[in-house]
């Protein structure tokens, strides 16, 4: 992707997003001009497909998919190139079906006008910038240390990282090199509202 401006978010965990959240950050893009946005993992919560034991009655497939429509419809409206690639979440879906679903058929679903939108089975997306390239992740793995997977993944892939999953914003720093940005950012979805937040171990 080549991008002079691109707004990035994450785990968004539909129908569980922050639909304040995301309304500021689509005004936010709207007052300075930024017609690219980024979906870094996590569009859906996919909460139907998960092998978690269920703590109360999911949201039925019927009930995010109609959700998921409505949030692309909106961003369809406020941009002009939307980028998404898959998270842990969307991976509950393809790994039931063992891949013969895949991250494109999952937002078929949601009835995307694909000539704004591209999307991508891989977890991370590249972005080139005037500023160098970036490399957008949503890593199976994630620390509850801050920084520490932003920090490993600049290192490894040389390029500026923005790391999602975790859930918690942090930085941005530099790894080791003093050479690349690395950042976690969080997500826009309701603090405590998936039911798995709600465990306590």
């Amino acid at each position: 992707v080549k991008s002079n401006r691109i707004c990035v978010c994450s785990d968004l965990h539909v129908p569980y997003h922050d639909s304040y959240g995301i309304m500021l950050m689509v005004e936010l893009c709207r007052v300075n001009g930024i017609t690219d946005l980024a979906i870094v993992g996590d569009f859906l919560d996919m909460e139907v497909f998960s092998n978690w034991k269920k703590e109360q009655e999911p949201n039925t497939w019927a009930t995010e998919k109609f959700s998921g429509k409505l949030l692309v419809e909106h961003f369809e409206k406020h941009f002009k190139n939307i980028y998404a690639c898959a998270g842990n979440h969307e991976a509950r879906l393809i790994k039931l079906r063992d891949g013969q679903l895949g991250l494109e058929d999952i937002y078929n679903m949601l009835e995307v006008n694909w000539q704004k939108w591209r999307v991508t089975e891989a977890d991370h997306i590249y972005v080139e910038t005037p500023l160098g390239i970036w490399r957008l992740c949503h890593p199976l793995n994630y620390s509850q240390i801050k920084l520490s997977i932003a920090q490993k993944l600049a290192a490894k892939y040389h390029a500026h990282i923005v790391n999602t999953h975790g859930h918690f914003t942090a930085g941005p720093t530099l790894d080791q090199s003093g050479t690349y940005f690395a950042l976690d950012i969080g997500g826009l979805y309701i603090p405590g509202a998936m039911p798995y937040e709600k465990r306590t171990s």
